[in-house]
């Protein structure tokens, strides 16, 4: 996306990204991120040097990732670590490849401190990816409520796209 075009052509990536430079731009050096479902850790550069950041992963389910970076090898339902330990949970497009959808977002709410902030983002209209582990599109009325039933606060969804990307 380095390019003036790039956010055309790949406004997906584009958007990605933009969306975690600005949850970077936004933790404070004290706090700690937990990137859940991290793969080879792409987005550990905008965090190192702003804050303490944690990389968890169960590893090999994608062959297109190498998951060496990995602190945390687990299953997203039971990360290793204490109840409210954390500041901010990243989770980038993660949600759609778990069976148990409800039960990660449950441990992500333990794992969060009071005030603490999930920042995710799931794609709505994609192929199936990373096969056969492909198993939900969630609208934003169904974050909505997943995250309210879990404990969250009301969330801030913001879709990306409309009809016009979707149809290109």
């Amino acid at each position: 996306y380095r390019t003036p075009l790039s956010q055309f052509y790949n406004y997906h990536e584009y958007r990605l990204k933009r969306f975690v430079r600005k949850v970077a731009e936004s933790v404070r050096p004290e706090e700690t991120v937990l990137d859940v479902g991290a793969g080879d850790c792409q987005y550990k550069g905008y965090f190192v040097g702003r804050c303490k950041y944690v990389s968890q992963d169960v590893g090999g389910k994608d062959g297109c990732f190498t998951y060496d970076q990995i602190e945390i090898r687990s299953e997203i339902y039971e990360i290793p670590l204490a109840d409210a330990s954390v500041d901010v949970i990243l989770c980038t497009q993660v949600l759609e490849h778990l069976k148990y959808p409800v039960k990660a977002l449950a441990e992500m709410h333990r794992l969060l401190k009071p005030g603490g902030r999930l920042c995710i983002t799931v794609p709505f209209a994609a192929d199936e990816h990373m096969l056969p582990y492909d198993y939900f599109r969630y609208t934003r009325y169904a974050l909505d409520f997943l995250l309210q039933e879990q404990g969250f606060a009301k969330p801030e969804i913001s879709p990306q796209g409309g009809r016009f990307i979707m149809m290109g």
